[in-house]
């Protein structure tokens, strides 16, 4: 069986560090035929709605799908979408599946005119037809699973449940010595955007002056970016697109972990940080 897996590797979100741990797994099977396409130039490009235009029409006619029996998506809507319209184009016979990651309230994504009368529609109609149009898909939580079972009325056969484990192996030190020799840090790790309520942090950072704060993320939203470094108190550092090593090394050091998401489902970092005391 010929598998093709697509995915976007961007660092530190939850769905792309699972994509960067399930890719580098795989490649330890030898028996294992299998190809792995990175949109992460499309997520670069600039304007979100040009980003969504591509990821449906652009995309999909740069694959030679005939060439594998199963191709996974990693979460990625837009390009699933594309992908059964350019599959039913050509009466073209693949195997559909998708791993879904999140699955927040439809009325908190979304903010301003156009994401409310615009982008709210069209994207909640395309995350249903999709989630029904596939062959399968697999859900990081019970509880995620059953929201979709119910939200869409899908088939709950082609659903199943897949958890989530730490990127990195558990501390095999002296543990209590770690927790003993930890800084005077707190630490939030994630994409930083609206959602992740970034601010709430500054006010503790306020309230805690003599505690150091570092936020590690890839920088999901230029404007609200712009808009915490105008507002970020003196004990706050921020450390864009860390490598694996450096993130190690913060969480080990870190007293504390923090998140002040509006919604998360089943996130990476909380696994992450438990895993090194």
């Amino acid at each position: 069986m010929k598998v093709l897996f697509i995915g976007n590797t961007l660092s530190t979100g939850g769905t792309s560090r699972y994509t960067t741990n399930l890719i580098q797994s795989l490649k330890d099977f030898e028996e294992l035929d299998f190809d792995f396409i990175n949109l992460q130039s499309y997520y670069e490009l600039p304007g979100k709605y040009m980003k969504r235009l591509n990821l449906i029409r652009k995309f999909p006619k740069e694959i030679d799908f005939s060439k594998y029996d199963l191709v996974h998506f990693l979460e990625l809507d837009y390009s699933i979408y594309g992908t059964l319209r350019h599959l039913r184009k050509r009466n073209q016979r693949v195997k559909v599946i998708k791993t879904s990651h999140g699955y927040a309230k439809k009325e908190e994504i979304y903010s301003g005119i156009i994401g409310r009368l615009v982008l709210k529609p069209i994207t909640s109609y395309i995350q249903k037809h999709v989630q029904r149009n596939v062959d399968a898909v697999i859900y990081v939580s019970d509880d995620q699973r059953e929201f979709f079972i119910n939200e869409y009325n899908l088939d709950r056969d082609k659903t199943y449940v897949v958890y989530l484990a730490s990127s990195f192996s558990t501390y095999n030190g002296d543990i209590q010595n770690l927790i003993k020799k930890k800084d005077k840090m707190i630490l939030f790790v994630g994409r930083v955007e609206r959602r992740k309520r970034i601010e709430m942090l500054f006010e503790v950072a306020n309230l805690m002056s003599d505690w150091k704060f570092k936020v590690i993320g890839h920088i999901n939203d230029d404007a609200y970016y712009s808009k915490l470094q105008e507002m970020k108190p003196e004990n706050v550092q921020f450390l864009v697109d860390v490598g694996d090593d450096e993130l190690l090394t913060t969480y080990q050091k870190a007293k504390y972990f923090v998140s002040f998401s509006k919604w998360e489902n089943c996130p990476v970092t909380y696994l992450e940080s438990i895993s090194q005391g």
